[in-house]
């Protein structure tokens, strides 16, 4: 994934901090209004350091975990580049006054590998950020929120590089993802500017378990990923999720591209509904472009979707029409199906000016502004 250096930490936190309003001024978007708010003190993790350290940018700590164990509502703990061996547990909670962050201070500086065949990053702990990352390993899930039956909510998943997970247990039962938020939690996720590559992917076209990103609880906002090489679909709801916002992700060569449904633990009356997809770059998927499963309810808004090259555009089971899709080649600069190619889009795309302003984000993952007022490209850039 080709991508442009930039000074983008304190860019990346004014951007959490300010353009998280419940809407914008000129109803782009309706994004989560569960922004960070208090930062209260700072802790360092560096591979120099020691677990014995008292944590201060002088003195750091060695690993993730012990620094999420002296956690408090209102830090932030910055992860120095280098790579961290071995899987990460947190479950010291932020509040939404004063949330938890995890920041590599280089993005994608700070490099998580896992060990085994579980869950890299377990996270059973409300109101976290973590930011930044490359994440990869053999395990069967990059980051699981609420894996011991804790019910976490309203975290936020933002800018991580989450590569190359790759599935030691194979395709079991309890399957895998990039970042899945389990079902039972308090939802309100924001998933916003990941890139995801690999995951599980010498099992597609054999196994439907895996996915990139998978909600399974209420109120989701994905935006601004560029998802590739899933075994299973790209981006995928489950279990309890219902009321999704999923727009301006680009989506491609993966088993599926985007999935709505509603079943097994947690499955809601009457199935999911009211959810809003638009904007989205979804091509070269081995199984349908958008597609509805399980219980489905109505209230769906279907828009602006740009859909090529999957067997089949839609497949819609609530009733709902899509609206000002776009069936065409993308013409991304480079495609590269390995998810190593630069998919911003040529001059003469067809996603250009085709979107829709309504939910989008205020930004793109290069932090650029979208422009306020005018139509908007579809896709993640």
């Amino acid at each position: 994934m080709r991508h442009r250096q930039r000074e983008w930490l304190w860019g990346v936190i004014a951007f959490v901090i300010f353009a998280r309003a419940a809407c914008s001024v000129d109803g782009r978007a309706a994004e989560p209004a569960h922004k960070i708010r208090t930062r209260h003190r700072d802790f360092y993790v560096s591979t120099l350091g020691d677990n014995g350290n008292d944590g201060s940018a002088q003195h750091p700590w060695r690993t993730i975990t012990h620094a999420a164990s002296r956690a408090k509502p209102g830090v932030t703990i910055h992860v120095a580049p280098g790579s961290y061996h071995g899987n990460i547990v947190t479950e010291v909670s932020g509040t939404p006054e004063a949330r938890i962050a995890y920041i590599s201070d280089i993005k994608w500086g700070a490099k998580l590998v896992g060990i085994g065949t579980g869950v890299l990053w377990q996270l059973n702990a409300s109101y976290i950020d973590i930011i930044g990352f490359d994440i990869s390993g053999p395990n069967n899930y990059g980051i699981y929120a609420g894996w011991t039956g804790a019910t976490p909510g309203y975290d936020h998943f933002l800018n991580n590089y989450i590569h190359d997970i790759t599935n030691r247990a194979g395709c079991t039962s309890t399957g895998g993802a990039a970042i899945d938020t389990g079902s039972g939690g308090a939802g309100n996720d924001w998933f916003s500017g990941n890139v995801i590559a690999n995951i599980g992917v010498q099992l597609m076209g054999t196994c439907h378990t895996i996915q990139g990103i998978y909600v399974a609880n209420a109120h989701a906002v994905v935006e601004n990923n560029i998802v590739s090489g899933v075994a299973g679909y790209g981006i995928q709801q489950w279990h309890g999720a219902t009321a999704s916002t999923i727009v301006n992700n680009t989506v491609f060569n993966n088993g599926g591209g985007i999935l709505l449904g509603d079943g097994d633990a947690g499955a809601l009356p009457g199935g999911s509904g009211d959810n809003y997809v638009a904007n989205n770059i979804c091509v070269f998927n081995r199984e349908y472009g958008i597609v509805e499963g399980g219980a489905m309810r109505g209230g769906n808004t279907y828009a602006n979707n740009l859909l090529w090259n999957n067997p089949k555009p839609y497949s819609l089971i609530s009733g709902a029409t899509p609206t000002g899709t776009v069936i065409a080649d993308p013409q991304f600069v480079n495609y590269r199906a390995d998810g190593a190619g630069d998919y911003h889009l040529t001059a003469s795309s067809p996603a250009i000016n085709k979107g829709t302003a309504n939910r989008a984000p205020v930004r793109d993952p290069n932090a650029s502004l979208r422009p306020a007022g005018a139509p908007l490209n579809i896709g993640a850039y």
